[in-house]
């Protein structure tokens, strides 16, 4: 182009890289003008608004196929010699044109350049056909796109046509429907109030049958309290009758005994016949008669003793009956209801009954608020396992365990107020509430590994040891001193605990805040039902080899995959809330089932 021809006002530089970006190939001719090497010229290209400049860096910025041709006898110019923009122009190959070879050098240019617009139009024929095909393609998309909206139009509407029918029958038969509705309302009513009638004379003979059934019950009562009085005076007869034979074969022993003695000292009197032991025969009888006379009064003593100890007592309860059914029975057990009676449990002069202490406490925590609330467990003994009989395989056999230590453990299980200012303290997901609320309930859907992070995040915030129960602590802990099925005795009562039969509010249906209910004589609560409580030990399936100190039962990877959870909860049946009631889970599991609750070793 030439910048002469161009309208006043325009810029110039615009309308040369315009007019660069329509070219194909630019030749750029390079004589000794191009570099001033004439006498007195000077540089063009060292003008930056230079045209032949311009058009040379812009094409060159755009990559477009440039091709060097030097004339005058021209070489190409070294890359240091050029403005940086002009740089890359002493990378393109040349093609000299000299007054020698003119025409074969212009025809090698023509050449050449031909090729190169050969080239471009292939390809610009190569990329319309590319759009037309492109453009073929989504004509025939967007027409199958249309046919299939018009064919999805159709079909709802005749969606909507059947729906309409539908509705329209629909309507006929719920017309229909409410006028039979209507006339059995009425014969209903009918029924109804003929029912009434008889039912008011089957409720006046009902409640006859039932006074008599009351006073017919009163008579059977008042006969067997009766009963049951003569039997127990009958028992009172003859132990006392039992006493007084017993008594004075007692007596006649003693009579038998002191004469027998009286003999033998009178024997040795007489048959003593030096004269000088007059004096050693006197204290002889003086000393026998002592010794019998002690007899006696030891032998009173005794019988006294034994009648205020052997004084008429109320004969003792009849041993509970219990009843159990579990969904799975271990090996050589009947998963069918069965009846068993809890034998009398004897004394082991080795037990020390566990002791009592008030103390109760929380710890601060470092980043404000306070840990959960703890309670003194004293050291003692006890009988760990089925005491009363009637339990699984894995509560036997029963075994003395002696806490060597003095513990605290939580009055309640952990509450999600609790355990929610830990996790976002430490940035872990919330555990699920299953929609029944947080605060004050019991924490669950927390694994084993999750209660064990918890007690160690305690122990940082505190300066104190916390951590889970072993499974003796628990027992210890949640029996209170006592050798019964259930903290408060051997038979469930009414409203004692949450579970599945236990009689609360929450009975089979969800959690119940902690504390709802009376704790043992420990001080402790929900120890039985609730949640079930993660502990320290490995499960076995029996208590053979348990540790008798109070530790717990510790495995490796190959058998201690599962962990022991106790108490039972508000899903399981009461039997599962039994003192010596053993469960099991794997470590990683979480359930809505179960909570945890933690201890702190004590000086």
């Amino acid at each position: 182009m030439d910048v002469d021809t161009l309208e006043p006002g325009v810029d110039f530089v615009h309308a040369i890289e315009k007019a660069v970006g329509e070219c194909d190939v630019l030749v750029a001719l390079i004589g000794k003008r191009w570099l001033g090497m004439e006498p007195g010229d000077t540089s063009r290209l060292d003008n930056t608004k230079d045209y032949v400049r311009l058009e040379v860096s812009s094409a060159l910025a755009r990559d477009i196929r440039v091709i060097p041709v030097l004339v005058d006898g021209m070489t190409m110019p070294k890359e240091d010699s050029l403005p940086s923009p002009l740089q890359a122009i002493t990378r393109r190959n040349a093609i000299e044109i000299s007054n020698t070879r003119f025409n074969y050098d212009v025809d090698q240019l023509v050449t050449a350049v031909g090729k190169i617009l050969d080239a471009l139009e292939a390809k610009r024929k190569a990329d319309e056909e590319q759009e037309r095909n492109r453009a073929q393609q989504e004509a025939e998309r967007h027409r199958l796109e249309v046919e299939a909206q018009r064919q999805a139009e159709q079909e709802r509407l005749r969606e909507q046509e059947r729906r309409r029918s539908e509705e329209e029958a629909k309507r006929k038969a719920e017309e229909e429907n409410r006028k039979r509705i209507e006339e059995e309302k009425s014969r209903a009513q009918q029924e109804i109030e003929r029912r009434h009638i008889e039912a008011e004379a089957q409720h006046k003979l009902e409640e006859e049958r039932l006074r008599e059934q009351e006073l017919q019950r009163s008579k059977e009562e008042a006969r067997e309290k009766a009963e049951e009085e003569e039997r127990l005076r009958e028992q009172e007869r003859q132990r006392y009758a039992e006493d007084v034979k017993w008594k004075a074969e007692q007596e006649n022993q003693i009579r038998i005994e002191e004469a027998a003695t009286r003999a033998r000292l009178q024997e040795q009197v007489t048959q003593q016949t030096r004269p000088d032991r007059p004096e050693y025969d006197r204290r002889l009888l003086y000393v026998g008669g002592g010794v019998i006379s002690a007899i006696l009064i030891a032998v009173i003593a005794a019988l006294i003793m034994r009648e205020k100890k052997e004084e008429p007592a109320p004969p003792p309860p009849p041993p509970p009956i219990v009843y159990e059914q579990k969904a799975t029975a271990p090996v050589g057990r009947s998963d069918l209801l069965t009846e068993r009676k809890a034998p009398d449990s004897a004394k082991n002069p080795e037990e020390k009954p566990a002791r009592l202490s008030t103390k109760v406490f929380r710890d601060g925590l470092k980043n404000g608020g306070e840990g959960p609330e703890m309670a003194v467990i004293l050291r003692g003994s006890f009988k760990m396992g089925d005491v009363q009989g009637g339990g699984l395989n894995d509560e036997v056999p029963v075994h003395i365990v002696t806490i060597q230590k003095s513990f605290a453990i939580g009055r309640y299980e952990v509450t999600f107020d609790e355990y929610d200012r830990f996790a976002r303290a430490t940035n872990r997901k919330l555990p699920g509430d299953h929609g029944w609320g947080r605060g004050r309930r019991p924490v669950i859907n927390v694994s084993w590994d999750d209660a064990n992070a918890y007690a160690k995040w305690l122990s940082e915030q505190t300066g104190k040891r916390y951590r889970l129960p072993t499974e003796a602590e628990w027992e210890y802990a949640a029996r209170a001193g006592q050798e019964t099925n259930y903290w408060w005795g051997n038979n469930l009562i009414t409203g004692m605990a949450n579970c599945d039969g236990c009689g609360s509010q929450w009975d089979n249906k969800q959690t119940a805040p902690v504390g709802s209910f009376k704790p043992n004589a420990f001080g402790l609560y929900d120890t039985a039902g609730n949640v079930r409580e993660w502990v320290e030990d490995c499960y076995d399936d029996n208590y053979n080899g348990a540790p008798v100190d109070g530790s717990a039962k510790e495995g490796d990877s190959r058998n201690c995959d599962r962990r022991v959870i106790r108490g039972g909860s508000w899903y399981d049946v009461p039997r599962y809330l039994r003192s010596s009631d053993r469960g099991s889970t794997n470590a990683d599991d979480g359930s809505h089932t179960l909570g945890f609750r933690l201890v702190q070793d004590t000086n």
